[in-house]
């Protein structure tokens, strides 16, 4: 049995690996305040006050001809946006992945596209001189918690140089990316909030197959269910703090 899946999926287990987890989180999150790419995220704060920006989802709504309307603006694409690129002349301005499965079986794909800013939350030894670009590491404020499916602790880092808030999508990252960047205006574009599978309070995991998952057709491995009520509270939590 995978002992990520056990770690993941056994309450008892978390249960007894929180004090470790929690020493852990708490050495990371100590050591990445000093790294360079803390550092470097705080040249972006406020970098683009007043002006308006664009993220990017993959949901199957997308089009390529509402991307091409947006080769001047500033945007944020994540994951496997680039499943789009040949069908398109836009580029993001931004890139950003969160998921770390994810990102451990696609990262090979970045070195294929010329991406300007490539932002990752990624394990403290991976070497991110892998990927071709300028490749920065971000920190996610990830407490180990025992039951996560009903997480509803999610708010706006304003230093988010130090770490940025958990709200189970990438797409939570980017806004406060976004807001720490200074645009006055952000827009959601491709964001349908509906996944085949869905992970429920209690951690049961619910699927349906007729509802599409991306713009793109091609299954991966990593797939992480959608935490619907998570990613709902981070959502309203963005939307309060905009406002």
């Amino acid at each position: 049995m995978d002992i990520k899946f056990v770690i993941k999926e056994n309450s008892f287990v978390r249960f007894l690996l929180k004090p470790y987890m929690d020493l852990k989180r708490k050495k990371e999150f100590k050591d990445y305040q000093n790294s360079k790419d803390s550092q470097y995220i705080k040249t972006f704060k406020n970098k683009y006050a007043g002006k308006r920006c664009f993220i990017i989802g993959n949901g199957p709504s997308l089009r390529f001809e509402d991307l091409n309307l947006l080769v001047n603006e500033y945007t944020f694409g994540a994951n496997r946006i680039y499943k789009f690129f040949d069908r398109t002349i836009w580029r993001p301005s931004f890139y950003m992945a969160t998921d770390r499965d994810v990102i451990r079986e696609s990262w090979q794909d970045l070195n294929a596209y010329n991406f300007n800013e490539i932002f990752l939350d990624v394990d403290p030894d991976f070497d991110l001189s892998q990927i071709n670009g300028n490749v920065t590491r971000i920190y996610q404020d990830a407490k180990f918690r025992i039951n996560k499916y009903n997480d509803l602790t999610a708010y706006i880092s304003e230093e988010v140089s130090k770490c940025f808030s958990v709200g189970y999508t990438v797409t939570f990252c980017a806004i406060q990316f976004a807001i720490y960047m200074g645009f006055k205006e952000i827009y959601l574009l491709g964001m349908d909030f509906n996944f085949s599978t869905r992970r429920g309070k209690n951690g049961s995991i619910q699927k349906d197959n007729s509802i599409k998952d991306h713009f793109y057709e091609k299954k991966y491995n990593a797939i992480t269910p959608f935490y619907y009520d998570n990613n709902l509270y981070a959502y309203n939590v963005a939307k309060q703090y905009a406002d």
